[in-house]
């Protein structure tokens, strides 16, 4: 009885764990700050709007941790309306079947490759620029891929990233996208672009004047869900018959791995990928082999002296010693 008891408990701290985590996703997708309310509503649509992309079993999870923390939230809410609010998205969500799910997703990590090498990214870059005119997300995915490749950006933070003209050469301003789950240092950072490589200055501009002005006026979120998409049918075509696929999220992977392979030092490295610690570009993300030396962006001084250094804390460990391999 104890042993049920006790996998229940932790069921339902999973649940509640995973239901807040999709919930903060989705107000960093809409720009909604720390403390503004999320419409529960807007949560279902999104989880609803990923079900094309996930598989069955991924999406009865993350509908029953929606679920359930909605619920939580119903439970303790004093306000009327904001109660008739969680119980109306509650209603949809209840009511929504796992019809439409794929019965293997596209977004899981048996088949999203962390990093993706140059030769493939040639080919992908290839192919989108000869088929701008059949396919309607080719530039999209085309700008999205090549400015995502040289700064690393998380592909929900090109929504509000913009550059800044100084005395001292062009900055990228990036909105943190996990400063609101406390996983990142600075609710901005600040990357500098090399004045010797206008490539990487150029890139960004493409990309952030095509945000401006995307295909049917879609709102950021959905725009990048509709590329996402289109990259991952993209990617089995041109790529062909292999297990793991590139992402788009696979080209920060492969900016940290150039990184490493560059000698950037890790709290630099933490700086530059928006994260709070040195540790987790470290064992999370592609390793120095994957890379290619040479990266043409540095992070603000001020962002690095945030960087908390857990690896440092802690020189005789594996990990700390991993990391000097």
């Amino acid at each position: 009885m104890m042993n049920v008891l006790s996998r229940s408990i932790e069921t339902e701290k999973a649940y509640a764990k995973r239901g807040r985590e999709i919930c903060v996703r989705v107000s960093n997708l809409y720009g909604l700050g720390p403390h503004e309310p999320l419409p529960p509503e807007l949560a279902v649509r999104y989880l609803i709007d990923q079900k094309p992309s996930v598989s069955k079993s991924t999406w009865r999870q993350n509908k029953a941790a929606l679920k359930f923390h909605l619920e939580e939230l119903a439970c303790g809410s004093r306000d009327d309306i904001r109660a008739r609010e969680l119980q109306g998205a509650l209603e949809i969500l209840s009511n929504e079947p796992q019809t439409g799910a794929m019965r293997r997703g596209t977004r899981t990590s048996a088949i999203k490759q962390k990093g993706c090498g140059r030769q493939d990214f040639v080919k992908i870059i290839r192919f989108l620029r000869a088929n701008m005119d059949h396919y309607r997300w080719a530039k999209s995915l085309g700008v999205l891929l090549g400015a995502t490749y040289l700064t690393g950006l998380r592909p929900c933070e090109w929504g509000q990233a913009y550059l800044e003209e100084r005395e001292d050469g062009v900055v990228l301003v990036v909105r943190n996208a996990k400063f609101g789950e406390h996983r990142a240092g600075q609710m901005f950072r600040r990357l500098h672009l090399s004045p010797d490589q206008p490539i990487v200055a150029n890139a960004v501009r493409a990309l952030l004047s095509h945000i401006q002005e995307r295909p049917g006026g879609l709102a950021f979120s959905e725009w990048l869900r509709r590329v996402s998409l289109f990259m991952t049918r993209a990617g089995r075509s041109i790529l062909g018959r292999r297990k793991r696929y590139p992402s788009i999220y696979s080209f920060r992977h492969q900016f940290a791995a150039d990184a490493k392979a560059s000698g950037v030092p890790l709290e630099e490295l933490a700086a530059l990928m928006g994260h709070a610690t040195d540790a987790t570009a470290t064992f999370h993300y592609a390793r120095r082999a994957q890379g290619t030396a040479g990266i043409h962006v540095r992070a603000s001084s001020v962002d690095v002296a945030g960087i908390r250094r857990k690896l440092r804390a802690h020189p005789s460990s594996r990990r700390a010693r991993a990391v000097r391999i």
